[in-house]
């Protein structure tokens, strides 16, 4: 039996809407674009674009709640991925979930753990909206759930 790998500590940052800028170039078509939208929506643009910008004053304007989490190059690790999201979710209250994954949980596991808090949420009734910023940085190393 293998003796689970003690996961690093999360940072909080990571999960914080990025603070807007007063000289920021105002986007209000994009913006009203991204308020009649209620389904998945994928801002892409080149890098320097704005596209965190535009999504941060987006948050920080609409009406329901937000949950924003930064990603990196490293956050294909499934079970640091799945920390994060929890995190994410817990911090803008959409889920009451409590406990990290432990890094050691196989993929079945990680599965039934990210279900578990998916069904939670949609049967919470919380509106709520969730901005994985960078996306494009987070390589796959295993299909996605579902």
């Amino acid at each position: 039996m293998q003796v689970p790998a003690a996961q690093p500590p999360l940072v909080a940052t990571k999960w914080f809407v990025p603070r807007l800028r007063a000289d920021r170039v105002e986007r209000a078509r994009l913006r009203e674009r991204l308020e009649q939208s209620r389904h998945t929506v994928l801002v892409s643009a080149p890098a320097g674009s704005g596209k965190s910008v535009l999504l941060a004053d987006w948050a920080a304007t609409y009406g329901e709640r937000v949950a924003w989490l930064s990603l990196e190059p490293g956050d294909d690790d499934p079970c640091r991925f799945a920390n994060y999201l929890l995190a994410t979710l817990r911090n803008a209250a959409i889920t009451t979930w409590s406990e990290y994954l432990d890094g050691a949980a196989g993929e079945e596991t990680l599965d039934a753990t990210l279900a578990q808090v998916l069904n939670e949420v949609a049967a919470g009734g919380n509106r709520a909206n969730l901005i994985l910023d960078d996306y494009h940085v987070v390589g796959s190393r295993r299909p996605s759930i579902g």
